[in-house]
């Protein structure tokens, strides 16, 4: 009798994934979405939009699963 083997393919070789996060936009709409009610760490420091923008920032890591991220910031000029 023959033996029958069953090899498993290997999983697809994943391309890079640049995930590119405009940081000043995103912290700036947390901050208008939370203004109202802001969240408040003890001694009262305002925390709302440290808080939101690592959920968000988890969040996008975890969905997109990008091999790198590139964190971009305005140079306020």
């Amino acid at each position: 009798a023959a033996a029958v083997t069953s090899q498993t393919p290997s999983p697809p070789q994943r391309e890079n994934v640049l995930l590119v996060v405009d940081a000043f936009y995103l912290a700036c709409r947390i901050y208008h979405a939370t203004a109202r009610s802001p969240t408040k760490a003890a001694g009262g420091v305002p925390v709302s939009v440290t808080h939101g923008f690592m959920g968000v920032l988890l969040d996008l890591l975890r969905s997109e699963n990008p091999t790198h991220v590139a964190m971009v910031f305005d140079s306020g000029r």
